[in-house]
């Protein structure tokens, strides 16, 4: 899969870099069915998955953002 990185600076109301920002992104759209992958998966979390975590973070006294 071809990869692009995307770097950022954030600039304060000076003018000093207040922060940098890198993004690597991924050119999915450039993927063959069945050469490159075989399945497709949704982007999100099952129910149950969330309540696992939310069960676990309960008894372990975390918060949850």
């Amino acid at each position: 899969m071809h990869l692009f990185l995307t770097l950022k600076r954030r600039y304060d109301a000076f003018g000093e870099v207040a922060k940098y920002k890198a993004r690597l992104v991924a050119k999915g759209f450039l993927q063959k069915a069945g050469l490159d992958y075989y399945e497709v998966l949704p982007p999100m979390a099952r129910i149950d998955t969330m309540r696992s975590v939310v069960v676990a973070t309960i008894l372990r006294g975390w918060s949850l953002h």
